[in-house]
């Protein structure tokens, strides 16, 4: 009887191991469950579980991003003053219209040594051209941060339409818990777009 319970560990164990090296983190887990039902002792059971867990956390986390922030340079001007309030209006009078996009490759489910690749488009949602005078672009991983300016793939984006801006990519390091990007990106009257894609 222990013997047949050690091969079936045995057995699961195997099973569970393919399972992590397909990514397949849930089935891993219930196979390992199943290892440690018969073996509660197992240790190599416990470690590669404990791993299997937090991999599989990390990979439910995708790249979400946020809302972009239009700073109009008449908004500028008028946020000195006491009493004026600054909001949609105010920056709705200014021709730098839009809103910043990203396309990150692989959406989710990335891990440590993969490739990753990341878009920035701007988005003309006004009647005029917003010309693009300057970009940066950072990255920041466990609270280093990287990165700078960037040149622009575009010089100008015309009215109701979105343009690829830039791009930027690189291999995920090991160890990262946080990582973010933040775009801003300044038009010729000193206007600008921002937005940051966060991993959650």
């Amino acid at each position: 009887m222990a013997q047949q319970k050690a091969q079936e560990a045995q057995s699961l164990l195997a099973q569970a191991e393919a399972a992590l090296g397909a990514r397949q983190y849930d089935t891993a887990v219930t196979h390992l469950d199943g290892v440690l039902r018969l073996d509660p002792g197992n240790g190599r059971a416990t470690t590669l579980r404990a791993d299997a867990v937090r991999r599989r956390d990390l990979a439910r986390r995708r790249f979400t991003p946020g809302k972009t922030v239009v700073q109009g340079q008449k908004a500028q001007k008028a946020g000195g003053l006491a009493g004026f309030d600054a909001g949609d209006a105010d920056l709705r009078s200014s021709d730098f219209l839009g809103r910043v996009e990203f396309e990150m490759s692989p959406a989710s489910g990335i891990e440590p040594g993969d490739a990753w690749a990341l878009k920035v488009y701007i988005v003309n949602e006004g009647k005029k051209a917003i010309r693009v005078n300057g970009l940066v672009l950072g990255t920041t991983v466990n609270g280093a941060g990287s990165g700078g300016p960037l040149p622009a793939r575009v010089r100008e984006v015309p009215p109701q339409q979105r343009a690829l801006v830039a791009e930027t990519s690189g291999k995920w390091a090991d160890g990262t818990s946080s990582w973010t990007a933040e775009v801003t990106v300044t038009g010729g009257k000193g206007e600008s777009l921002k937005n940051t894609l966060s991993w959650r």
